[in-house]
């Protein structure tokens, strides 16, 4: 049924706002279009839309031929770390042994 399926919200604004600063910058046609065939630009589009910070392991490239998570997000003032910033900030611990 239609419960299965989580609804999502309207983010056609965050979307355009996205597509926007990404079509303004000095990128390469190609990587503009695999950038917007990706899941990168929902994702982005979805944290900008949220207040999300992305949690990935790219680094930012200063690239025109590619596309980076951090290079977007920096444009758009998102936040964004790195799995092991993330696992340190959020206190994580990993126990090995058993009882």
């Amino acid at each position: 049924g239609d419960e299965f399926f989580l609804k999502l919200p309207d983010m056609s604004s965050a979307l355009a706002e996205v597509a926007e600063w990404v079509t303004n910058q000095d990128y390469e046609q190609s990587a503009v279009r695999r950038f917007f065939q990706d899941a990168d630009y929902f994702l982005v589009a979805h944290a900008l839309f949220g207040g999300y910070e992305i949690v990935t392991h790219e680094i930012k490239s200063g690239s025109q031929k590619k596309i980076k998570i951090p290079d977007v997000c920096e444009g758009l003032d998102i936040g964004y770390l790195t799995p092991f910033e993330m696992l340190r900030r959020e206190n994580a611990r990993f126990v090995l042994g058993g009882s």
